[in-house]
């Protein structure tokens, strides 16, 4: 196997960074069936013997150096994407879309509907890539937007499971 400098990378492709569980050092290589979760608190990775060992008791401190973060086990999943940038923006799109969840038929025009969708974007720019100050400011306004719209972020959410299961049954009686 083959390691560059520059990227970390082994020649099959894996990342050797995270084939190496940060608290106990197992790794991949010599035990290949390793499996490794997440949390999205801190999004740090960890093998699963670490997560049992550790969060059995209750919540307990991120064990990575320099992370303060208190974690739960249940909390804890697979991650889905190899690279764990990806991973914290699709949940922070997950979180987002299920606060902002108007959807283009409220708007009288497509400017209104494409303000508010580049509005959207920019929030999750702040949060994902920007600086502390930005994300903290993103996530106010997300919380103030959310307590301001309660009722209609639960109509639009009631509105999208009702379409949705409509689209449910319409698909039942094609395949039948």
């Amino acid at each position: 196997i083959i390691m560059s400098r520059r990227t970390n990378v082994l020649s099959n492709g894996s990342d050797s960074t995270t084939d190496i569980c940060p608290v106990c050092k197992s790794n991949r290589y010599l035990n290949p069936s390793l499996t490794f979760l997440i949390n999205p608190e801190c999004y740090h990775t960890m093998c699963t013997s670490c997560v049992d060992r550790l969060f059995t008791s209750g919540p307990a401190p991120c064990p990575v150096a320099g992370c303060h973060k208190t974690l739960r086990k249940k909390n804890f999943r697979p991650p889905f994407f190899a690279d764990l940038a990806v991973e914290r923006e699709v949940d922070v799109r997950k979180r987002v879309g299920a606060i902002f969840n108007r959807r283009q038929e409220e708007f009288e025009s497509i400017l209104d509907w494409n303000n508010y969708l580049e509005e959207v974007e920019t929030l999750i720019f702040d949060i994902v890539e920007g600086t502390d100050a930005e994300r903290r400011k993103a996530e106010e306004r997300l919380r103030a937007y959310a307590e301001e719209y309660k009722e209609d972020i639960k109509q639009s959410a009631r509105a999208e499971r009702e379409e949705a299961d409509t689209i449910k049954k319409r698909e039942a009686v094609e395949v039948e």
